[in-house]
């Protein structure tokens, strides 16, 4: 039996590293401390190993077959997908507002 839940975090750290991988090596920026995506690297390579049938049905199997922990610094990854590269686009801009916002105040 799948664990949902299992399922839904990892589908969530890929989406998070697909995005974060894009606004590193396409944007050539970064709003991520790489504690931060290290962090969420490691634990997807480890939710990867420890949970097998909830990686191969989480979304983006095919995108992330081979992701281990040794394997997590997304530059190998599919992140030119226009879906990606929006939210990608709109995620630094949304940060660069908030930095102009905070300095503002």
């Amino acid at each position: 039996m799948i664990n949902e839940e299992i399922r839904d975090l990892i589908t969530r750290r890929r989406h998070q590293i697909l995005v974060h991988s894009c606004i590193y090596y396409q944007f050539n920026t970064n709003i991520l401390d790489d504690h931060t995506y290290d962090r969420w690297a490691i634990e997807l390579g480890e939710l990867h190993a420890q949970y097998p049938a909830e990686a191969k049905v989480a979304d983006m199997a095919k995108e992330f077959e081979g992701f281990t922990t040794e394997t997590a610094s997304g530059f190998d990854l599919p992140y030119h997908h226009p879906y990606t590269v929006r939210k990608a686009a709109w995620l630094i801009e949304y940060h660069n507002a908030q930095i102009k916002k905070r300095r503002s105040n």
